[in-house]
């Protein structure tokens, strides 16, 4: 199947797709050295306030999954239907930006609601609440709008912005961690103030990216009536993600509430820490993958040609299986190296074996080659296939967390996370077996 596939495809790198992909690959590993040494600095607060960190930055990703990552999908799914008129393309691409800003105006007054309640009911501090208030604004923010650069194919532009976001956070923690107290807040506020500096490149470039609305008006329509339609679609493809999302979140997010609950916060440190090394590692290729791929993917399935629709499953394929092998390779290494590495990026407080790491990256992993696989029914405009496999997906990982981390700590965590992966690939498989067979080009596909 692979040699076919490989035929099928156009695999001759143009100039431009060269220096593309250059700029995407370059500018990612520059980032994960740049992380590396940031998380180092961020590491030295000591187990129990990177754990506090890990917790906060899980509650902005149920806003990520079950919102803004939603309309990242949405908006770049549907741009490439739209740049071939430069009236409707203007306003497709400003009106991103005219939903967040109101997305803004809800957030802000409900943080500050926060704030009080939390401090009133949970005895949280109104600093520690700011910070991580204005840490999760700022990163829901560049979601969608990093989706969206891709989709232009501003990698050069991408590039030097997640680099410079990097460089200011770790100066920032360099200055925090000697002047100030060493805390989560401290780290929350660094990596405020860098994201909303990057905030502010992106949309910089997006304008500078985006055609301008004075621009060609040979055709005379209704601007209202378009900016309706865009809500229409935009909501009609991004509401099965919102409750996708919410369940994503359990499966992706909700063993770290539970390490929380049944055995400590310094553990929340330590299975963080050894989270973003897999991140900072198989996820990498994965995201440079996904972010040149997805577009592609995109942009061939807005052609009706059954041959430009048959090359995008193709990708899809490739991706995944690329994706199996990657992480396998990063397993590997953490498996026989990972004793050594984490010391490296931290202390003795976040020391794990060898095997723990090997089966992390396993479960994430698998998950991961899952998620490429979802890019058939988003890119065929039927997300809401995926419905059950995030339901089956997010009941399984609730009670395989908690039986899994009760009876073996940290290592049944990971053990749980492989069976809710399997659970969640298998699943997926079989939703895009009906999806294609259902389909116009079902027997090309399959």
């Amino acid at each position: 199947m692979l040699k076919d596939i490989f035929r099928r495809q156009d695999l001759t790198l143009s100039r431009n797709r060269l220096e593309e992909l250059t700029w995407l690959g370059g500018g990612q590993i520059v980032t994960v050295i740049l992380s590396v040494v940031s998380v180092k600095l961020m590491t030295s607060v000591g187990s129990e306030e990177y754990g506090k960190l890990t917790l906060a930055t899980s509650v902005g990703s149920i806003l990520i999954l079950g919102f803004f990552g939603p309309i990242e999908q949405a908006y770049t799914r549907f741009y490439f239907d739209y740049t071939s008129d430069a009236q409707r393309h203007a306003i497709f691409s400003r009106s991103l930006l005219h939903l967040l800003w109101m997305c803004i105006g809800v957030l802000v007054p409900i943080s500050l609601v926060l704030i009080f309640v939390l401090g009133a009911l949970a005895d949280i501090t109104p600093t520690f609440t700011l910070a991580a208030a204005s840490m999760i604004i700022l990163g829901l923010i560049n979601v969608p709008l990093g989706g969206m650069l891709g989709a232009m194919r501003r990698r050069k532009q991408m590039a030097m912005i997640q680099v410079f976001e990097r460089v200011v956070i770790i100066l920032l923690l360099l200055w925090f961690l000697s002047a100030l107290y060493p805390s989560a807040v401290s780290l929350m506020i660094a990596i405020a103030v860098a994201t909303a500096l990057s905030a502010l490149a992106r949309v910089v470039v997006y304008l500078k990216a985006s055609p301008s609305p004075e621009g060609d008006h040979s055709e005379v329509f209704d601007a209202s009536a378009f900016r309706r339609e865009i809500r229409r679609t935009i909501l009609k493809y991004s509401l099965p993600f919102v409750l996708w999302g919410a369940l994503g979140w359990v499966q992706g997010n909700g063993e770290r509430w539970v390490i929380s609950r049944l055995l400590s916060t310094g553990d929340v440190g330590r299975y963080g820490l050894a989270y973003g090394l897999v991140a900072n590692s198989g996820a990498l290729a994965f995201s440079i993958m996904a972010q040149y791929i997805t577009p592609v993917i995109y942009q061939s399935f807005s052609s009706s040609t059954l041959e430009g629709r048959t090359r995008a499953l193709d990708l899809i394929r490739l991706h995944a299986v690329a994706t199996a092998l990657v992480f396998g390779a990063v397993g590997a290494v953490l498996f026989f190296w990972g004793g050594i590495i984490i010391p490296l990026l931290s202390n003795a407080d976040f020391v794990l074996d060898g095997g723990f790491l090997f089966l992390l990256t396993a479960g994430i992993g698998i998950f991961h080659m899952a998620q490429s696989l979802t890019a058939v029914g988003m890119a065929l405009r039927k997300p809401e296939i995926y419905m059950q496999a995030k339901v089956v997906a997010a009941i399984a990982s609730v009670v395989l967390y908690c039986v899994g981390c009760y009876l073996l700590g940290l290592v049944g965590i990971a053990l749980a996370m492989i069976g809710v992966s399997l659970i969640y690939l298998v699943i997926v498989i079989q939703s895009n077996r009906r999806l294609m067979l259902s389909s116009p080009f079902g027997s090309a596909a399959t």
